[in-house]
């Protein structure tokens, strides 16, 4: 497989997609924008033709300002 739908799921509901990944090496992959979520806030990536879903939370990690 070359290339495969992707959508990303914001706390379930569909965010963005369907997108093309493709592969690189072993990895079949797309980048995302940038966009700002609050903590706490479930992403998930689920490709076309497979049941596994990918998901994490996103954490706030503090101010990265550099001083």
């Amino acid at each position: 497989m070359k290339a495969r739908e992707v959508s990303l799921y914001v706390n379930g509901k569909r965010y963005y997609g369907p997108k093309t990944a493709t592969r690189k090496g072993k990895t079949l992959s797309y980048t995302w924008g940038r966009f700002q979520q609050d903590a706490d806030t479930k992403l998930c990536v689920r490709f076309q033709g497979i049941d596994r879903v990918a998901c994490e939370f996103t954490r706030d990690i503090g101010d990265r300002a550099q001083f």
